[in-house]
């Protein structure tokens, strides 16, 4: 059994009523297209690179309207870094920047950046002092731990050190010898 709309009119000048708002939300949110994922950026960049190209009609107008730690700005539909990230000083090392659409006559739309700042071992080790002299009897088992020095790195935790066997001949009249470890 066939059912007919006795309302037959109404229904199509509603089905259109409703097509249009649809669509009409549909182009409001496309005023701008970020790119799907996150952004890896290595920290120490150069100031001004380009973090995302953002596609948008040549009438839309982009704008940052969250912006962490003020580090980021438009040019043109490009989302640029204002100067070089340093991993170590940030909050957090993911950074979520909101980018703002606008159009004339449309509903703003407001686009999510996600950055994040890649951590490189650009920082020294510290150690307590500068010099440590550890006195090993020659008759010292091999592989035996002999000492421990402790340091810190803030571009990884933890932190191991060791000695390894080297190719160096003393000569044979070396009554005093010793080995200088270098800790860099």
């Amino acid at each position: 059994m066939e059912l007919k709309s006795k309302n037959q009119p109404v229904d199509v000048l509603l089905g259109c009523i409703v097509a249009f708002c649809f669509s009409t939300l549909c182009w409001a949110q496309r005023l701008c297209t970020v790119p799907p994922g996150p952004v890896m950026i290595p920290e120490n960049n150069t100031a001004d690179i380009q973090v995302v190209k953002i596609t948008s009609n040549s009438d839309v107008t982009l704008s940052v309207s969250v912006n962490p730690e003020d580090l980021f700005y438009m040019k043109g539909n490009i989302l640029m870094v204002k100067k070089g990230l340093d991993y170590e000083s940030l909050s957090s090392p993911t950074l979520l920047v909101w980018v703002k659409c606008s159009k004339a006559g449309s509903r703003s739309v407001n686009e999510s950046v996600e950055v994040l700042v890649e951590n490189v071992n650009d920082n020294p080790p510290n150690f307590a002092q500068n010099h440590y002299v550890l006195d090993v009897n020659e008759l010292t088992p091999v592989n035996l731990s002999v000492g421990l020095i402790e340091a810190t790195d803030v571009d990884s935790e933890p932190l191991y050190y060791r000695l390894e066997s080297a190719t160096v001949r003393l000569p044979s009249s070396c009554l005093l010898c010793f080995i200088v470890l270098h800790l860099t």
